[in-house]
């Protein structure tokens, strides 16, 4: 804020005092009239009280400007703590500043409250997937006991109870933020490879055929999650490109997922991404979520990478994950 701009601010805040002073000068002024007394004095009088009050004035000026300036840099500051706002100079900022204190203690104490409630919800929530995975393995095995037309399908829909499990334990995990992140230098291959294997059977039975080109790249990020990302890439190959093709390959730090299945229309794209949007694609799926791609992005963000989607109807989809972005900051 430039200099001229305080002024105002700061005339405000001192009318009081000034029109007290106006009001004093008035009422000499009128005794030295009723008494008829020679004027000279009470000029030189109010010229030296004039003279004072500048000054004053300018030094209270200078001290309110720098308190500005203080709060201005503090207010920028994101990690602003209580204990680094200007010391209270009145009885009243010194209410303010105690009033702040109370509501810091209440907040601090809301906060600790719920992020004891999210650990408890999280540990809940990993605990009930460890737990059903149990059964979800013994159905597992008694249909792949017999290999029928009813035991494939099944199949189908015991992998995507698999998948809402997963997905459940992700969403958990986002949310709490990147302690859950190991980052390290990784095989793209193996992570690829990783995510290949558990989808496999899912894509064989959809009459989807995969091609991957191993490139011996590596890329600074967590295995666990960006292979979290490649599943969701996967799921949606097997629901779109059914009877199609998938290309998995990696060049230059881009990760591609590409199908030749029924593409997204071009109004959907810009929105693929947003929780809860499904598309008419999503539509046509009936029991598409609109969580998948969201948790994508979501992930993309937490790990410091950025996810783009290319496509047209009719001729396919090409997700790419790009595994250089941002990634250089966190080594």
């Amino acid at each position: 804020m430039k200099t001229m701009d305080r002024i105002v601010p700061f005339l405000k805040q001192y009318r009081a005092a000034a029109l007290v002073l106006l009001a004093c000068a008035g009422i000499f002024a009128g005794v030295f009239a009723v008494y008829r007394l020679p004027p000279e004095a009470p000029l030189y009088a109010a010229l030296l009280s004039a003279l004072f009050g500048a000054v004053l004035l300018a030094v209270r000026f200078r001290a309110f400007c720098r308190r500005l300036d203080t709060l201005e840099s503090l207010r920028q500051n994101t990690a602003l703590r209580l204990n680094e706002l200007p010391a209270p100079e009145t009885p009243v900022e010194e209410q303010y500043a105690a009033l702040l204190d109370v509501m810091r203690a209440s907040l601090t104490a809301r906060i600790a409250a719920l992020e004891q409630e999210r650990q408890e919800s999280l540990d809940y929530y990993t605990a009930w997937v460890h737990q059903i995975k149990t059964p979800i393995a013994v159905m597992r095995m008694e249909l792949q006991g017999e290999d029928t037309e009813q035991n494939r399908t099944l199949l189908d829909e015991l992998f995507r109870v698999e998948q809402y499990v997963e997905m459940v334990l992700s969403w958990q995990r986002l949310n709490g933020g990147a302690n859950d992140l190991v980052f390290s230098r990784i095989s793209v291959d193996e992570t690829v490879r990783a995510a290949v294997r558990k989808y496999a059977p899912l894509l064989v039975r959809r009459g989807v055929r995969l091609e991957f080109a191993p490139s011996g790249e590596t890329a600074l990020s967590d295995a666990k999650w960006v292979g979290f990302i490649l599943e969701q890439f996967l799921s949606n190959a097997a629901k779109y490109a059914k009877g199609g093709t998938v290309t998995v390959c990696c060049k230059g730090g881009l990760l591609r997922v590409a199908d030749n299945g029924v593409g997204i229309r071009e109004e959907d794209l810009p929105r693929i991404f947003e929780k809860g949007f499904t598309g008419l694609n999503g539509r046509d799926e009936s029991r598409a979520t609109g969580l998948g791609l969201y948790l994508v992005r979501r992930t993309a963000e937490m790990l410091g990478h950025t996810v783009t989607v290319q496509s047209r109807v009719g001729e396919g989809t090409v997700f790419t994950l790009d595994l250089n972005r941002d990634a250089s900051r966190l080594e």
